[in-house]
């Protein structure tokens, strides 16, 4: 798993390398269709298959298009800066810092 964090050293997602490919492949190149996106990563069908619902599911991305002609894309920038602060929202906070701590500072 990647954690990627914030400029505050907030944890905001865990995503697999597999999975940030996809994003990123999305990303770049647009709305592709799953047999694209199999090509343009080098990730098997039946591999890619879930870890597009599993992004689908965590809102990352969405599905475009007819029955048989299904695209996915990323979300719009907008629905992604959601996501990250209802994630962030969600996070405990940290607990305070007794003098054991390493780099306590009254």
């Amino acid at each position: 798993m990647t954690i990627l964090i914030n400029e505050n050293g907030i944890k905001i997602f865990q995503l697999s390398k597999r999975e940030i490919r996809v994003l990123t492949i999305l990303y770049h190149n647009g709305p592709m269709m799953l047999s694209e996106t199999v090509r343009a990563s080098k990730i098997p069908r039946a591999t890619l298959y879930p870890i597009i619902q599993k992004l689908k599911e965590r809102g990352f991305i969405r599905r475009q298009g007819s029955t048989s002609q299904i695209h996915w894309s990323i979300e719009p920038e907008d629905n992604i800066k959601e996501i990250l602060q209802n994630f962030i929202d969600s996070e405990p906070s940290e607990p305070p810092h007794s003098p054991s701590s390493p780099g306590y500072q009254p």
